[in-house]
Protein backbone atom coordinates (compact mmCIF):
# COMPACT_ATOMS: atom_id res chain seq x y z
CA UNK A 1 0.00 0.00 0.00
CA UNK A 2 3.01 2.37 0.39
CA UNK A 3 3.69 2.90 -3.53
CA UNK A 4 -0.39 3.29 -3.41
CA UNK A 5 -0.41 6.05 -0.86
CA UNK A 6 2.09 7.46 -2.83
CA UNK A 7 -0.16 7.96 -6.03
CA UNK A 8 -2.60 8.76 -4.10
CA UNK A 9 -0.36 11.66 -2.55
CA UNK A 10 0.13 12.71 -5.92
CA UNK A 11 -2.56 12.52 -7.35
CA UNK A 12 -3.99 15.13 -4.20
CA UNK A 13 -1.08 17.38 -4.84
CA UNK A 14 -2.02 17.90 -8.57
CA UNK A 15 -5.51 18.49 -8.19
CA UNK A 16 -4.65 21.58 -5.78
CA UNK A 17 -2.07 22.85 -7.68
CA UNK A 18 -4.17 23.05 -10.47
CA UNK A 19 -7.14 24.10 -8.62
CA UNK A 20 -5.22 26.93 -6.64
CA UNK A 21 -3.91 28.22 -10.48
CA UNK A 22 -7.30 28.32 -11.01
CA UNK A 23 -8.56 30.22 -8.40
CA UNK A 24 -5.68 32.58 -8.83
CA UNK A 25 -6.07 32.92 -12.28
CA UNK A 26 -9.61 34.08 -12.42
CA UNK A 27 -9.51 35.86 -8.89
CA UNK A 28 -9.85 39.98 -9.90
CA UNK A 29 -7.44 42.10 -8.19
CA UNK A 30 -8.98 43.93 -5.44
CA UNK A 31 -12.23 41.88 -5.73
CA UNK A 32 -12.20 38.64 -4.51
CA UNK A 33 -9.48 35.94 -3.05
CA UNK A 34 -8.52 32.95 -4.43
CA UNK A 35 -10.20 31.47 -1.51
CA UNK A 36 -13.32 33.17 -2.30
CA UNK A 37 -13.76 32.85 -5.48
CA UNK A 38 -16.53 30.39 -6.94
CA UNK A 39 -15.20 27.82 -8.75
CA UNK A 40 -18.16 26.04 -9.56
CA UNK A 41 -19.35 28.84 -11.27
CA UNK A 42 -16.31 28.86 -13.31
CA UNK A 43 -16.89 25.37 -14.72
CA UNK A 44 -20.45 26.54 -15.77
CA UNK A 45 -17.71 28.12 -18.97
CA UNK A 46 -18.05 25.71 -21.27
CA UNK A 47 -14.21 25.56 -21.91
CA UNK A 48 -13.68 24.76 -18.45
CA UNK A 49 -16.11 22.59 -18.04
CA UNK A 50 -14.93 20.23 -20.73
CA UNK A 51 -11.25 20.40 -19.30
CA UNK A 52 -12.37 19.36 -15.85
CA UNK A 53 -14.10 16.81 -17.68
CA UNK A 54 -11.06 15.61 -19.24
CA UNK A 55 -9.36 15.84 -16.45
CA UNK A 56 -11.79 13.50 -14.48
CA UNK A 57 -11.91 11.27 -16.77
CA UNK A 58 -8.38 10.92 -16.81
CA UNK A 59 -8.14 10.95 -13.45
CA UNK A 60 -10.64 7.78 -13.13
CA UNK A 61 -8.34 5.93 -15.85
CA UNK A 62 -4.78 6.36 -14.35
CA UNK A 63 -6.61 5.42 -11.26
CA UNK A 64 -7.75 2.23 -12.46
CA UNK A 65 -5.14 1.69 -14.26
CA UNK A 66 -3.10 1.87 -11.34
CA UNK A 67 -5.16 -0.26 -9.25
CA UNK A 68 -5.29 -2.98 -12.11
CA UNK A 69 -1.17 -3.23 -11.93
CA UNK A 70 -1.71 -3.05 -8.22
CA UNK A 71 -2.61 -6.25 -7.67
CA UNK A 72 -3.83 -9.67 -9.20
CA UNK A 73 -7.31 -9.99 -7.10
CA UNK A 74 -10.28 -7.50 -8.17
CA UNK A 75 -11.34 -7.27 -4.38
CA UNK A 76 -7.45 -5.90 -3.58
CA UNK A 77 -8.11 -3.73 -6.81
CA UNK A 78 -11.45 -2.26 -5.52
CA UNK A 79 -9.54 -1.35 -2.10
CA UNK A 80 -6.34 0.14 -3.91
CA UNK A 81 -8.65 2.46 -6.34
CA UNK A 82 -11.12 3.45 -3.36
CA UNK A 83 -7.74 4.21 -1.34
CA UNK A 84 -6.02 6.50 -3.65
CA UNK A 85 -9.52 8.37 -4.76
CA UNK A 86 -10.08 8.86 -0.83
CA UNK A 87 -6.29 9.71 0.03
CA UNK A 88 -5.86 11.99 -3.29
CA UNK A 89 -9.11 13.57 -2.00
CA UNK A 90 -8.13 14.90 1.53
CA UNK A 91 -4.31 15.86 0.25
CA UNK A 92 -6.16 18.19 -2.22
CA UNK A 93 -8.68 19.12 0.57
CA UNK A 94 -5.75 19.92 3.12
CA UNK A 95 -3.58 21.62 0.61
CA UNK A 96 -6.23 23.89 -0.49
CA UNK A 97 -7.02 24.46 3.41
CA UNK A 98 -3.47 25.50 3.94
CA UNK A 99 -2.69 27.15 1.10
CA UNK A 100 -5.65 29.28 0.16
CA UNK A 101 -7.83 29.22 3.45
CA UNK A 102 -10.29 27.43 1.77
CA UNK A 103 -12.88 25.58 2.65
CA UNK A 104 -13.50 27.98 5.27
CA UNK A 105 -15.80 25.49 6.96
CA UNK A 106 -17.26 22.24 6.47
CA UNK A 107 -20.65 23.76 4.52
CA UNK A 108 -18.45 25.12 1.73
CA UNK A 109 -19.42 23.56 -1.36
CA UNK A 110 -17.09 21.21 -3.32
CA UNK A 111 -16.96 20.49 -7.10
CA UNK A 112 -15.96 16.58 -6.95
CA UNK A 113 -17.16 15.42 -10.11
CA UNK A 114 -18.04 16.81 -13.49
CA UNK A 115 -19.27 13.90 -15.74
CA UNK A 116 -21.87 14.00 -17.28
CA UNK A 117 -22.57 17.31 -15.41
CA UNK A 118 -21.05 18.49 -12.10
CA UNK A 119 -21.57 17.26 -8.99
CA UNK A 120 -21.07 19.09 -5.45
CA UNK A 121 -21.37 18.83 -1.65
CA UNK A 122 -20.24 20.01 1.48
CA UNK A 123 -16.81 19.41 2.21
CA UNK A 124 -17.42 17.83 5.46
CA UNK A 125 -19.33 15.39 3.77
CA UNK A 126 -16.79 14.83 1.27
CA UNK A 127 -14.31 14.60 3.83
CA UNK A 128 -16.39 12.38 5.50
CA UNK A 129 -16.82 9.83 2.97
CA UNK A 130 -12.93 9.51 2.40
CA UNK A 131 -11.98 8.84 5.76
CA UNK A 132 -14.76 6.41 5.65
CA UNK A 133 -13.65 4.95 2.12
CA UNK A 134 -9.83 4.86 4.03
CA UNK A 135 -11.28 2.43 6.31
CA UNK A 136 -13.23 0.58 3.21
CA UNK A 137 -10.25 0.32 1.82
CA UNK A 138 -8.02 -1.63 4.53
CA UNK A 139 -10.57 -3.89 5.39
CA UNK A 140 -11.28 -4.57 1.58
CA UNK A 141 -7.26 -5.24 0.80
CA UNK A 142 -7.13 -7.18 4.23
CA UNK A 143 -10.02 -9.19 2.95
CA UNK A 144 -8.10 -9.79 -0.15
CA UNK A 145 -4.98 -10.70 1.09
CA UNK A 146 -6.42 -13.03 3.62
CA UNK A 147 -8.23 -15.16 0.90
CA UNK A 148 -4.84 -15.24 -0.94
CA UNK A 149 -3.42 -16.87 2.06
CA UNK A 150 -5.24 -20.21 1.94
Amino acid sequence: MLWMSVVGIAMGLLNASSEMVMRQFFSSPGNLTASELDVIGLISMQPLFQMRQLADLSWILLVAGVAFLGSNAWKARLGIFFWIIALATLVRLALLRFFIQWPSNFMDMDLIWSLPSPIRFPAGLIIGVAILSLIFSMIICKWAHKGTRK
